[in-house]
């Protein structure tokens, strides 16, 4: 009897871990080979990289609109579809302006600097970096719409800074060409990427169709007018091991914006984003072992692991926030 209530209790545990290891998974994948293709490779076309990943997003996800169309009419189902397949078919042009349009370019900008920054940035400090988005978040929440902060997310918000602020005086090769701005400028782009897609009042799905529809058709055309004959010179373009990981990184990169809701529905956002903290490690462990431009000098990983402690902190904090019991009085972030 114990055997068996054992037995059933790691499998419920298994099944419990499965959203969390297929997004840990995809989201490890995809910024290790992204960090390959732009600094073992040396690929540095940023547009044609946008337009491969936006097109095959879009007949990936063409793909599976055509197998669940297949497998409705095999199993006699009515496949629900949504009355409006981009959701703005009823909207005015002004929601179109100031929503959809700002959304577009958002995503757009968001998704190219992740890429030229990851040329010039190492990727520990990437990532480094990159956890200074929530911190953007609540600061433009803080500073926009008044919300209060507790004294304890200061704490975790300083320490992380301070992190991010000695790890970052340790390596000025990254910052030589700019790449801490591109990397900030990011952060800026997800933050407000982020307060429009609630605003949007779209799907996941169909906000990925949009962006993916955007990053197409631009990317093809800049990349086509100011990449196209480099292109065609890159010495790896017939190589088996960059092509096998362009179609690996382009299928993760899908993968991985599915990954994110399903483990935030199966589990919790919460627990998506602890997940996110821990594929950090991981991701920072093997930008140290795997490519030669991350430093690796004490103080950079003393910043680093500030930055870690200060991330860690402020998911434990909310999730205190989040179980413990709520007081009469207004909650604090």
């Amino acid at each position: 009897m114990e055997k068996s209530s054992l037995r059933s209790s790691s499998l419920t545990l298994l099944v419990a871990l499965c959203p969390c290891l297929f997004y840990f998974m995809c989201s490890l994948t995809m910024n290790l080979l992204t960090k390959t293709l732009v600094t073992t490779f040396q690929w540095r076309f940023v547009y044609t990289l946008g337009a491969l990943q936006s097109i095959f997003t879009l007949a990936s996800l063409t793909l599976l609109s055509m197998v669940q169309r297949v497998f409705a009419v095999v199993t006699g189902t009515e496949q629900q579809s949504s009355v409006d397949p981009v959701g703005f078919k009823h909207r005015g042009v002004i929601y179109v302006l100031r929503v959809l349009l700002p959304l577009m370019a958002l995503h757009l900008s968001n998704m190219l600097l992740g890429f030229a920054s990851l040329q010039v940035v190492n990727l520990p400090m990437y990532l480094v970096l990159r956890r200074l988005t929530t911190i953007t978040v609540m600061l433009i929440e803080w500073l926009v719409l008044h919300k209060a902060i507790s004294g304890s997310i200061k704490m975790a918000i300083l320490v992380s800074s301070a992190g991010s602020l000695i790890a970052g005086s340790t390596d000025v090769m990254s910052d030589g060409g700019g790449g801490y701005t591109l990397v900030l400028l990011q952060n800026l782009c997800t933050a407000m990427s982020l307060a429009l897609s609630k605003e949007s009042a779209l799907t996941p799905r169909q906000l990925v169709i949009l962006n993916s529809i955007a990053g197409a058709v631009c990317c093809s055309v800049l990349g086509f007018i100011f990449e196209r004959d480099k292109v065609l010179e890159f010495p790896y373009l017939s190589d088996p091991r960059f092509i096998a990981g362009m179609v690996i990184m382009c299928s993760m990169c899908v993968l991985y914006q599915f990954s994110v809701q399903f483990c935030t529905l199966h589990t919790s956002a919460l627990t998506t984003s602890v997940t996110g903290n821990i594929k950090d490690l991981f991701a920072t462990v093997g930008g140290y072992l795997l490519f030669p431009d991350a430093p690796t000098h004490f103080a950079n990983f003393v910043g680093v692991a500030l930055s870690f402690i200060g991330a860690y902190s402020f998911s434990y904090i909310r999730y205190r926030a989040l179980v413990g019991p709520s007081p009469p009085h207004q909650k604090q972030l």
